[in-house]
């Protein structure tokens, strides 16, 4: 994540195996540009000895604007995280996407 987060960027172990980035990006095209480096770089992880093991990304997307607290931040980029699950995994989602 450090790898492909700018240099304002905050990432962070969330818990367990969920990670999060803090951007200060305005503009939604940036931050699925984000996105998709970021499932690139995981998609091309590899391991020596096991060809046939891959990994996958799904991202939940939030922003802060209009938001009363912390909580609900968190909370809706969770709920984005899980719709992306819900899908079929290995994907995004945002708010009116």
């Amino acid at each position: 994540l450090r790898e492909c987060a700018g240099e304002k960027d905050v990432p962070a172990r969330f818990g367990g195996d969920e990670l999060a980035i803090i951007v200060n990006y305005s503009n939604s095209k940036l931050v699925i540009a984000m996105v998709h480096i970021i499932q690139k770089k995981i998609k091309d992880l590899s391991l020596p000895s096991h060809n046939d093991i891959y990994c996958t990304v799904s991202i939940g997307i939030s922003c802060a604007e209009n938001k009363e607290s912390i909580i609900e931040w968190i909370k809706e980029a969770d709920e984005m995280l899980y719709e992306v699950k819900r899908n079929g995994k290995n994907g995004y989602c945002m708010p009116n996407n």
